[in-house]
Order: C-alpha cells, then sequence, then structure tokens
C-alpha cells in the first residue's frame, strides 16, 4: 500500500512537473508573441515616420532644386548683362582704343572710314563737309555721345534686372552686383557730363580718371567670378 502512494504520489510530481513546464513553455510563446507584436507594432510606427520623413525630405530637396535653379538662372544672366554694360563702357571709355585720325588721312580714305561709322546719318554728312583738323573734333564729339547712350542703356538694363530679382539672388553675390552696378553707372554719369560739350573739356587727366576707375571695376568683376564658380561648385578646389 505504501508502495502504492509512493508511486501515486511520485506520478503526481511528475505531472505537476510536466504541467509546470508546459506552462512554463506556453509562458515563453506568450511572451516571444507579445514581443513580436511589440516590435512589429513599432517597426510599423517606424516604417510610418520613415515614409513621412522621406516625403518631407523629398519635397524639401525639390524646393532647394528649384530654388538653386532660379539662382542659378537669374546670376546667370545678371552677369550677361553685367558683362555687356561693362564692356560697353570700357570699349568707349577705356584706354588704348583706336580712333581714326583724319587730319593724316586724304580725302579718299576719310571718306571711306566716315561711310563705315555706326553714327547717324546727319553725323556722317557733318563728318564729310567738315575740314580735316575739324573731323578729329566731331568725331570725338559724336563717338562720346555715342558711347554714352549704348554705356547708360546697357548698364539700365543691368541695374533694373539686379533690382527685379532680388529676392533671388544669394545676399553676398547680390551685395556685390549691386557695388559693381553702382560703380559702373558712377564711370557712366562721369562720362555723360561732357556730352555735347567742346571734346577740349573731356581733358586728359579726366580720361586718365575714367580709365584707372575703369580697371579698378575689373577686379571687382574678376573677384565676382570667383564667387560665383564657389557659390555653384564650378571652383577647380
Amino acid at each position: 500500500m505504501f508502495t502504492d502512494f509512493v508511486g501515486g504520489f511520485l506520478g503526481a510530481l511528475g505531472g505537476l512537473a510536466a504541467g509546470v513546464a508546459a506552462l512554463r513553455y506556453l509562458l515563453g510563446k506568450y511572451i516571444e508573441l507579445q514581443i513580436s507584436k511589440d516590435l512589429a507594432d513599432h517597426k510599423h510606427g517606424l516604417d510610418k515616420q520613415l515614409t513621412t520623413v522621406q516625403a518631407q525630405l523629398s519635397r524639401f530637396s525639390d524646393v532647394l532644386s528649384r530654388r538653386n535653379e532660379r539662382e542659378f538662372s537669374v546670376t546667370e544672366k545678371a552677369w550677361e548683362l553685367m558683362i555687356e554694360a561693362f564692356g560697353t563702357a570700357q570699349g568707349y571709355f577705356g584706354q588704348g582704343r583706336e580712333v581714326p585720325v583724319f587730319k593724316l588721312m586724304d580725302e579718299t580714305d576719310a571718306l571711306k572710314i566716315i561711310n563705315k561709322l555706326p553714327f547717324d546719318e546727319d553725323e556722317r554728312v557733318a563728318l564729310r563737309k567738315a575740314g580735316p583738323n575739324e573731323r578729329d573734333e566731331k568725331y570725338e564729339k559724336f563717338e562720346l555721345a555715342r558711347g554714352y547712350s549704348k554705356s547708360y542703356e546697357r548698364a539700365t538694363y543691368f541695374k533694373n534686372y539686379v533690382s527685379s530679382h532680388e529676392i533671388l539672388f544669394a545676399q553676398t553675390t547680390y551685395e556685390r552686383f549691386v557695388e559693381i552696378r553702382n560703380d559702373l553707372f558712377s564711370i557712366v554719369v562721369d562720362v555723360g557730363m561732357y556730352v555735347g560739350h567742346d571734346p577740349e573739356d573731356f581733358t586728359t587727366n579726366e580720361k586718365i580718371k575714367i580709365g584707372k576707375n575703369l580697371r579698378a571695376l575689373d577686379e571687382k568683376v574678376k573677384a565676382l567670378a570667383v564667387l560665383i564658380r564657389e557659390r555653384f561648385g564650378f571652383s577647380e578646389k
């Protein structure tokens, strides 16, 4: 009888141990399931956040791309207009430019040159009628007026473009363009003071001063070119 009791007791213990093991197994599975579920939920939340961030970054990238494209476009156009305006002023007012010397020409050669000049017809007529010595003075007077008109026109176009597109420039680039614009206008206005007057009023000293100012402006143009190349990644460094 005692043997049967012990056997039953041990059997009960064995059943209990098996039950505990089963409970532990089920509990472990339940915990794994919960952890897997929590991880899945967490991953889903992260995926949603990642998708949202990617969409925001994509929109931000598009905005930056469009902004950079617009900035480059207006900078490129402003540069072209600046070079046209500055080049025109250099061509007409810079030192070392070639001018005809009519008093050293015979009549036939002088008339050939006069006929090709980009002046108004009434100005060409005046040059044809003038004597050899007078022609040089008239030519300088007409050339100065033409140079002033062309330079003022292109400098104004450049100024208006920069001003009307201010918000699309990088601030540093805009400030450099404005500085060059102001210096260029100062040169053109200085020349304009002598338009219509006796060419002798436009003295050698005044011409030297304007030539010096043009050279100083050329250095600012070169510095702006370096800034723009660095701004848009064109620098070789």
